[in-house]
């Protein structure tokens, strides 16, 4: 039985999500049993080997 891991992610505007489905798509082709899902959507990491979580992340310049 392969390992399951989940590839959690928060996006605005789809850039994180489009991260989330190529990693996904990398650990499939390694011969993971993945799920990729929105952070909002997971209720529990139960039955989860490995958890990937990801979020935007935003620089903002400070006007001193």
């Amino acid at each position: 039985m392969p390992v399951r891991i989940l590839v959690a992610y928060a996006s605005r505007k789809g850039s994180t999500a489009e991260i989330a489905q190529t990693i996904g798509r990398e650990l499939i082709l390694k011969g993971f049993a993945v799920d990729v899902s929105q952070m909002k959507s997971v209720a529990s990491f139960a039955g989860y080997y490995v958890v990937v979580l990801g979020e935007p992340v935003v620089h903002r310049k400070n006007n001193r």
